[in-house]
């Protein structure tokens, strides 16, 4: 595995400059896992504390970047902005709060 992201790395430029929506492969990565922890969570629902306030922090603080939006709507008048922004916020937040509370819900099954 260190193999392969040692060369992605390296050739990155290469490929992006060949390859179209190369450049996205992040989002790709978080949409991804997103749909295996909602998939995951769908299976057990189960929530802890700690979990719920990261999401419950994490919402607060798209929802205060929104509110720049809303006092001074002519700022940024493109919707397709605004969902890139949030998308970029919450990359890798979503990403650490999903695979830490699926490694927490495994170490509890071993």
């Amino acid at each position: 595995m260190y193999a392969v992201m040692f060369l992605w790395v390296i050739f990155y430029d290469f490929i992006e400059a060949n390859v179209p929506y190369v450049n996205y492969w992040d989002e790709l990565a978080t949409c991804l896992v997103f749909c295996w922890g909602a998939w995951d969570f769908w299976k057990n629902p189960r929530m802890e504390k700690g979990e719920r306030n990261n999401w419950l922090f994490l919402i607060l603080l798209v929802l205060i970047g929104a509110l720049g939006n809303v006092v001074h709507p002519g700022l940024q008048e493109n919707p397709v902005v605004f969902i890139k922004d949030v998308m970029a916020l919450c990359k890798f937040p979503v990403i650490f709060f999903l695979l830490e509370c699926r490694k927490t819900a495994q170490e509890e099954q071993e």
